[in-house]
């Protein structure tokens, strides 16, 4: 249930941007407070769920946090430095972040048939 809920919130926040204008305008927060919150929160939840993880194929859990993590430091670090105006830094950035989705949506997937199977 908590994969399905923190799933449903990163969802939601690349779709309408949570961490950069909604949340800083409506809470107040800046947009490095939301994004250590999103850590510290899936920090917390490998740590929770740690045993179940090595019971699974967590290669593709790992292969997927570094998918993600790569396109948000490829947006944090060269964005600024190239500008918005580069086809590629997007093209590059979205590829990434969209084989973490894939890499995530597979992992619990397969997480899933197996918890299901297993018991």
């Amino acid at each position: 249930m908590l994969s399905a809920l923190f799933s449903f919130y990163l969802l939601v926040d690349d779709a309408f941007l949570l961490h950069k204008f909604l949340l800083p305008a409506y809470l107040g927060w800046s947009e490095s407070v939301v994004i250590l919150t999103i850590v510290v929160a899936a920090t917390a939840y490998f740590a929770l769920f740690l045993r179940a993880i090595l019971r699974t194929r967590y290669v593709l859990l790992v292969l997927s946090l570094a998918f993600l993590a790569s396109s948000v430091a490829i947006d944090e670090l060269f964005r600024e430095h190239f500008g918005n105006n580069r086809w590629w830094l997007y093209f590059l950035e979205d590829g990434l972040k969209w084989l973490g989705i894939v890499g995530w949506f597979v992992y619990h997937t397969d997480s899933a048939f197996k918890f299901i199977i297993d018991d």
